[in-house]
C-alpha cells in the first residue's frame, strides 16, 4: 500500500503571506491555512516533482540548557543529498491520516520523533516558525519548526539511521554550519528568535 502524506496547495498556503527562508510564528501563523486546506494524498514520484502541492514537514529542534542537539545523517538508505550532512531537525512527512488535521500533525510529529530518537524523559513543545525554500527538492516541502525543550540531556539518534553528535552551544555549532542541511542552516541563522543565547 502506497504511503499517503499531508500536502497543502501552494496557492492556498501562500494566499496571504509568501516568504523564503525562515519566518517566525510571531510574524505569521500558517497553521490555520494548513488545517483548512491540507489533505492527504499518495506519495508518488509525480508528487515529488509537483511544486503546486507543498508537503508539510514537522522539523523538531531539541534543546537542553541552551544547547541544541546535532546529528549526522549516515544511513546509505537515505537520499544522497542528505548523506553526510549535519542536521538540527528531527522529522519527516506526516502520514498519520486523520480527519482532524491538527491531530494528524501532532501524531505525525510524535511518530517521527519515536522512530528516529531514543529519549525517555519529558519535554515541552512549541511551534516557533516555518521554513520555505524554492530550489530543488525544497520546492515541494514546507517546514513547521518545533522547539522541544528537554528535561534531560540523555538523547540519542537510533544508530541505524543517523549518528549522534550531541548537545552543542550555539557557538560550537558554527563549526558545522557549512556542512549542515539547508533547513538547519536557516534554523541556526535565526536561533536568536526562539532560544536565549548564553
Amino acid at each position: 500500500m502506497m504511503e499517503r502524506i499531508l500536502v497543502v496547495p501552494r496557492k492556498a498556503l501562500f494566499s496571504e503571506r509568501q516568504f523564503k527562508g525562515y519566518l517566525p510564528l510571531k510574524e505569521y501563523d500558517f497553521l490555520p491555512t494548513i488545517r483548512r486546506y491540507g489533505f492527504f494524498t499518495e506519495r508518488t514520484a509525480e508528487l515529488e516533482k509537483n511544486p503546486d502541492l507543498k508537503q508539510a514537514i514537522p522539523y523538531q529542534v531539541f534543546t537542553f540548557d541552551s544547547r541544541l542537539f546535532l546529528y549526522q545523517r549516515v544511513s546509505f538508505q537515505m537520499e544522497k543529498r542528505h548523506l553526510g550532512k549535519f542536521s538540527l531537525g528531527i522529522g519527516g512527512h506526516i502520514n498519520t491520516e486523520m480527519q482532524d488535521i491538527t491531530d494528524a500533525i501532532e501524531a505525525g510529529r510524535r511518530q517521527e520523533l519515536a522512530e528516529e530518537v531514543d529519549y525517555e524523559s519529558k519535554y515541552g513543545t512549541k511551534i516557533v516558525g516555518f521554513l520555505n525554500l524554492e530550489h530543488g527538492i525544497h520546492a515541494v516541502h514546507f517546514g513547521i519548526v518545533y522547539l522541544l525543550q528537554g528535561s534531560s540531556p540523555r538523547i540519542h539518534m537510533k544508530e541505524k539511521y543517523n549518528k549522534t553528535i550531541g548537545l552543542l552551544s550555539i557557538r560550537d555549532l558554527q563549526t558545522y554550519y557549512e556542512n549542515m542541511e539547508d533547513w538547519s542552516k536557516l534554523v541556526l541563522e535565526n536561533v536568536g528568535d526562539f532560544l536565549p543565547q548564553k
